[in-house]
């Protein structure tokens, strides 16, 4: 179809990462599993990937975003480098949470996907007939407690725009209150449970899917009756390409929690794994801090 709209268009196989990779100087038809297209417009060089419908244009699919292909030109195949757009994967969360007095949250969470959170999230939409389950499920996952409301998606169709999606919920109850004090955690969506590198040792690199970057920010608002006593330092944590932050700022009975994580590459090596995991480590016990407030006297 593009050769017929006189675009210069020709077949590019390759292996894709699950299939694992070729061996460039003993290459053989058997190490490729699919095939993408090598396009060419006005000398600028395009890799497409019509398996999935919410690619964008030039840019490969976390699977088969590979380094190497085997290009078909007639009866002829030579292996060329494949260098695809880059694709900026973000995700963005801005919440706004008002805490009563009965210790109860009530939430209103905005995200932005991007890139390929965009495209990951577009395409779990489409193979869930059931999307309220799979959004409360989500916002159950990082607390249990969670009572949906209302949800909805923006810019589902328009793949080239980022995905945004808002979820309005309450977790009743959420925090512990004794006496004249309140104890809860900040309610973030992407705290983690536990630290997935369990190991204390391992004898294989560890490998992304993709770089990645998350930003989650919670603006708390608490009655004007109580006042902060304790919230946790800012926390930080760096290693090659690697980043992770949570800082708190207060202003009356208000409260604004923040928290970066940065993955700028996707191969770690086996002798950064104990720092990798020790990072790891420090984010997830930093998802466990507690915020504690305390009722003035009148």
């Amino acid at each position: 179809m593009l050769n017929k709209a006189g675009l210069k268009a020709e077949p590019l196989l390759i292996s894709t990462k699950e299939h694992g990779s070729i061996f460039v100087n003993l290459t053989r038809i058997s190490q490729f599993n699919r095939m993408i297209v090598y396009l060419t417009i006005r000398s600028r060089k395009y890799f497409l990937d019509a398996s999935n419908q919410f690619a964008q244009f030039g840019f490969l699919t976390p699977s088969t975003k590979v380094d190497v292909g085997l290009h078909i030109k007639k009866k002829n195949g030579f292996l060329i480098n494949i260098v695809p757009l880059i694709s900026k994967n973000r995700t963005k969360i801005i919440t706004n949470a008002l805490l009563d007095t009965t210790g109860s949250i009530h939430i209103e969470s905005n995200i932005i996907f991007r890139g390929y959170r965009a495209l990951n999230e577009r395409e779990e939409i489409h193979e869930n007939k059931d999307l309220e389950s799979l959004i409360q499920d989500r916002i159950s996952n990082s607390n249990q407690t969670a009572e949906l409301d209302t949800f909805y998606y923006s810019n589902f169709d328009s793949i080239d725009k980022p995905l945004h999606l808002t979820i309005k919920y309450k977790l009743p109850d959420y925090s512990t209150i004794i006496g004249n004090l309140i104890y809860f955690t900040p309610p973030f969506i992407t705290k983690w449970d536990s630290n997935s590198l369990e190991k204390e040792e391992r004898d294989f690199p560890v490998d992304f899917s993709y770089k990645h970057d998350t930003r989650e920010t919670i603006n708390i608002e608490f009655p004007a009756s109580y006042k902060i006593t304790d919230k946790p330092e800012t926390k930080k944590a760096l290693m090659k390409k690697l980043s992770f932050s949570k800082l708190f700022f207060s202003t009356g009975n208000k409260l604004e929690c923040v928290r970066n994580f940065s993955r700028k590459r996707t191969h770690f090596g086996t002798s950064e794994y104990k720092k990798l995991r020790d990072i790891f480590n420090s984010i997830y016990e930093s998802d466990q801090d507690i915020i504690v407030l305390e009722k003035m006297a009148k």
